[in-house]
């Protein structure tokens, strides 16, 4: 029996490119969106225009969540040092294949034993070989943006937080294991304190300094989009009812009482909700009360 798994259709059938017989007989795994570009076409045309086409074999997928699902154990990277635990933990299949104990964490050993100011100077070093004088950052190659948008284009999807069904799994999973409701995981504390990252230009100039040089000259991503396309529907709606209650939260603590004072008002209601929200106002100069009615 056939299932959905992604944008794929799972099951036993041989996988064929419907639109040519270039994959006839040749036993592949699936049917890849670099192949679909061939013809223009997408996984979603696929299942829109051949919705009992099996596009993935259920072999495959198996293998695939088998190597998701399964385990194995690792040791220590120090593990040959004296001063090691010679502890080993259990982790999944995609996970590095050393790890750093707590007694060697604690001695000040670290994984990768450059510095990360080192690995920056390394990576630059590469670039400008690679590129040219001044191409320190992987956005400074010449089409790289362009090059990235295109790519995105023939899979079908969009860029970032702009695709809402990456933005959505993003969100639920940093709601899961995190308990907060940002889309940038270097908003969340544990994770910016772990990687010793200041998120705000403010707080790391240098880092800062170094995003705005590597940006220059390009267009903003973000230039005639709405907040619904950067970050699709929902969140966009979280985003800006956000904006309104912090923009009415400065209001009512700094201006209301101004205006109160200057029309010699008293605000009777429990709480101010808005500009559009009919409220009571008393007159402290003759008791009149002022109300929608």
């Amino acid at each position: 029996m056939n299932f959905e798994a992604g944008k794929y259709l799972v099951g036993e059938s041989e996988i064929v490119c419907p639109y040519c017989d270039k994959l006839n007989g040749k036993g592949i795994s699936y049917l890849s969106w670099k192949h679909l570009t061939i013809h223009n076409k997408t996984l979603e045309d696929v299942r829109k225009e051949f919705p009992d086409l099996v596009t993935m074999t259920l072999d495959y997928y198996e293998n695939q969540k088998s190597k998701a699902s399964g385990t194995k154990t690792v040791q220590c990277k120090f593990h040959n040092d004296d001063d090691c635990s010679k502890e080993t933990i259990v982790v999944k299949k995609s996970a590095a294949k050393y790890y750093l104990c707590d007694k060697c964490k604690a001695a000040g050993k670290i994984l990768d034993k450059r510095s990360s100011k080192e690995a920056q100077l390394n990576r630059e070093k590469t670039l400008e070989s690679k590129y040219g004088e001044g191409i320190k950052n992987p956005n400074q190659v010449p089409g790289s943006t362009d090059r990235a948008k295109e790519t995105y284009k023939k899979m079908g999807r969009k860029q970032g937080y702009a695709d809402e069904e990456y933005a959505r799994k993003s969100r639920e999973t940093m709601q899961k294991n995190y308990d907060t409701n940002v889309t940038n995981v270097m908003h969340i504390k544990e994770i910016a304190e772990k990687v010793g990252q200041k998120v705000t230009k403010e707080a790391n100039p240098e880092r800062g300094n170094k995003i705005s040089e590597a940006l220059k000259g390009q267009e903003s991503k973000l230039k005639d989009r709405t907040y619904q396309e950067i970050h699709g529907e929902e969140r966009a709606n979280q985003l800006l009812e956000k904006k309104r209650q912090v923009n009415l939260d400065k209001f009512i603590k700094n201006d209301f009482p101004l205006l109160l004072d200057y029309f010699d008002f008293e605000f009777i209601d429990e709480k101010y909700l808005g500009a559009h929200i009919f409220h009571n106002f008393k007159c402290t100069k003759c008791g009149l009360i002022m109300n929608k009615d």
